[in-house]
């Protein structure tokens, strides 16, 4: 596919993504199972894998915002207000 239908397939997979853990967050899960369940709505193989890279992570006590940044193709803006969403509490 061209680039520029990967770059939107990305984005709707990162809008599924955050979409799923803001909702779990939101009903009091924890954020371990709220990203568990946040694995289960990706379809791309590529995204679903680096989103685990993130997952390990995050359990081994890496930040959120910092570990999606890092592993998963989330748009820069979306971690950078989950990397403030962190350090502002």
């Amino acid at each position: 596919s061209s680039p520029v239908v990967g770059t939107v397939l990305s984005r709707i997979e990162a809008s599924r993504v955050l979409d799923t853990i803001a909702t779990g967050l939101r009903v009091g899960l924890p954020l371990i199972e709220s990203l568990d369940n946040a694995l289960r709505v990706v379809v791309n193989r590529q995204f679903h894998g680096d989103l685990c890279k993130a997952i390990e992570a995050i359990m081994g006590g890496a930040g959120v915002g910092v570990s999606f940044r890092r592993y998963t193709r989330i748009p820069r803006f979306a971690t950078a207000l989950i990397e403030v969403g962190e350090v502002s509490g």
